[in-house]
C-alpha cells in the first residue's frame, strides 16, 4: 500500500507519545493523588447543595465526577501544546506533514493519560464504595468513548499549537480557554441538574457534547435528551470546524513565521 510507511511512522508516533506521557513519575503521583481527592471533594459538596434535587444518587454522581475528571484532566494541556509548536521550523523542512506528525503525538499523550486514569479509575471507584458490576460498567463504557474523544482533544490541542507559532501569545489563552470548557462541559456537576435557561443554552454548545453527554452515557446508558445519531451528527459538524480552523492556522503560522520572512 502506498501510504503503509506513512501509516507505520504516524503509529509508531503515537506509541512512543502514548508512552511518553507517563515516564514523568513525580507528575504522574500527583495526577494519581489528585484524582480521587477531585471526586470526593467535589461530589460531596454536589451531595450538600444538590443531593436532595438531582436526578442523580451520591454513588452515580461520584463516578460522574470521576469521569469528567479524566477527560478534563488530559484536556487541552500546555506541556503538550508548548511541545508541539516548539519545533515548528525543523519539522516544515521534513517530507512528513507537522499538522499529521503533531496529531499523531497529540492523540497518543491523550489516549496514553486518559486510558491510564480510566484503569485507576476502577479501584478508587471500589474503594469508595460502589457496587463491582456498576464500577466496571462505568470503566468498559468509558474506554468506548477514549477513541473517538481522542480525535477531537488532539484536535483542540493542534489549533492551539499552531496558533502559538503565530500568536505569541496564545499561549496564556489556553488555561482560560480550557476553564471555559470545564464551566460550559458540567465537569463540576451534570449539566441535567442545571436550571433554566441555563441547561437549555449549555446543552447546545460544544463543550456539552465533548464532557457531559459521554459521562452521562457512561453512568446512565444513553445521552441526555439526544440520540445517538444526534449527538454522532453534532459531532461530525463539530469535526469539521476544527479541521478547517487547523488548516487556517497552520496556512496563516506557516506564512507569518519569522523562519519564512515573517
Amino acid at each position: 500500500m502506498i501510504f503503509s510507511p506513512s501509516l507505520r511512522f504516524h503509529f509508531k508516533n503515537a506509541t512512543f507519545s502514548f508512552k511518553e506521557s507517563w515516564t514523568n513519575l513525580a507528575n504522574s503521583i500527583v495526577s494519581f493523588m489528585l484524582f480521587p481527592v477531585f471526586m470526593f471533594v467535589l461530589s460531596k459538596m454536589w451531595e450538600k447543595f444538590n443531593g436532595q434535587m438531582g436526578n442523580y444518587t451520591y454513588k452515580e454522581i461520584l463516578a460522574y465526577i470521576g469521569v469528567t475528571e479524566i477527560l478534563y484532566m488530559t484536556f487541552l494541556r500546555t506541556g503538550n501544546v508548548m511541545a508541539a509548536s516548539g519545533d515548528f521550523s525543523i519539522s516544515l523542512a521534513r517530507p512528513r506533514s507537522w499538522l499529521a506528525t503533531q496529531y499523531s503525538s497529540l492523540y497518543g499523550k491523550t489516549l496514553g493519560a486518559r486510558l491510564v486514569l480510566t484503569v485507576l479509575l476502577f479501584p478508587i471507584l471500589i474503594a469508595f464504595g460502589l457496587e463491582f458490576h456498576f464500577s466496571l460498567t462505568i470503566v468498559v463504557r468509558l474506554m468506548l468513548f477514549l477513541i473517538p474523544l481522542g480525535i477531537f482533544q488532539a484536535l483542540y490541542s493542534l489549533i492551539f499549537s499552531s496558533a502559538h507559532v503565530r500568536y505569541e501569545v496564545t499561549n496564556y489563552l489556553t488555561l482560560p480557554f480550557g476553564k471555559l470548557f470545564l464551566i460550559f462541559g458540567g465537569v463540576f456537576a451534570p449539566i441535567s441538574d442545571f436550571a433554566e435557561p441555563a441547561k437549555k443554552i449549555l446543552l447546545k454548545l460544544p463543550p456539552s457534547d465533548l464532557f457531559f453527554q459521554p459521562a452521562y452515557f457512561v453512568i446512565k446508558g444513553s445521552f441526555y435528551q439526544l440520540s445517538i445519531l444526534e449527538w454522532s451528527e453534532r459531532m461530525i459538524v463539530q469535526l469539521a470546524a476544527l479541521l478547517i480552523l487547523n488548516i487556517l492556522f497552520f496556512k496563516s503560522s506557516r506564512k507569518h513565521h519569522q523562519s519564512f520572512g515573517g
